[in-house]
């Protein structure tokens, strides 16, 4: 199925996507403020430069997400995938609201941390996390934050408690 059609998202210029009121509505409230309307999809599809500029980014990234600052750039296997999209813009999120020499910088260390520990087994994930019940969710890092969110949407209770989400539908 066609995620722009499942999803509802308004095509722009290029391909490129706005968040439809739909993703937002499914997402939910994240914990850090997003101005969803800053927010841009690049898929499967994308035209021109959008198109060029996606396919270098899925390259160096051997084909994960990203977000970089407020454009998320999909694989196509991930284009439906809620959870996942949710995890991207929770990075988009974050570059709001800590503007972008906080956000790249953390962004590459954290990336950096990653590929030590994927290629070398060095260290920990960067997504992983514990939860702690006494710990908030600022306190975890820049991934444990969008893993967590990824979580919440996934079902996890522990990841719920840490966004308050489960507080949040509970009442």
């Amino acid at each position: 199925m066609n995620a722009e059609r499942s999803t509802g998202d308004r095509k722009r210029e290029g391909g490129v996507t706005e968040v439809s009121p739909e993703v937002c509505a499914a997402i939910g409230e994240l914990p850090l403020p997003v101005d969803w309307s800053r927010v841009r999809f690049y898929r499967a599809g994308c035209g021109r430069g959008a198109g060029l500029a996606r396919r270098l980014v899925l390259w160096l990234s051997r084909g994960r997400a990203v977000a970089l600052g407020n454009h998320v750039f999909l694989p196509a296997r991930c284009e439906g995938d809620l959870p996942l999209m949710a995890h991207e813009v929770m990075h988009c999120a974050q570059y709001q609201s800590w503007g972008p020499w906080r956000y790249f910088t953390r962004g590459a260390a954290v990336q950096i941390r990653d590929l030590a520990y994927r290629r070398f087994g060095f260290g920990r994930s960067p997504y992983a996390y514990h939860p702690a019940p006494d710990r908030s969710f600022d306190a975890y890092g820049m991934e444990q934050q969008a893993q967590i969110v990824e979580d919440a949407l996934r079902g996890s209770a522990a990841a719920r408690a840490i966004t308050g989400a489960g507080r949040a539908r509970a009442t």
